[in-house]
């Protein structure tokens, strides 16, 4: 199993991720129910998160 190094904005624990979302096409076949495609929900002190996303399908 491959797992990907992420550089994250500050320490804090994954909440949320997702890896199998098939890429868009821009202008062509835009998924508007998963708007973020692929992503890592950080959780950080103080209730303050990060949403890194738009990660290739399986990266």
């Amino acid at each position: 199993m491959r797992i990907p190094f992420i550089y994250h904005p500050e320490d804090g624990v994954v909440v949320s991720t997702e890896n199998d979302i098939s890429d868009n096409t821009p202008s062509v076949d835009t998924n508007e129910e998963q708007p973020l495609g692929n992503h890592v929900i950080i959780e950080h002190e103080n209730s303050e998160y990060s949403i890194i996303a738009h990660f290739k399908k399986e990266a």
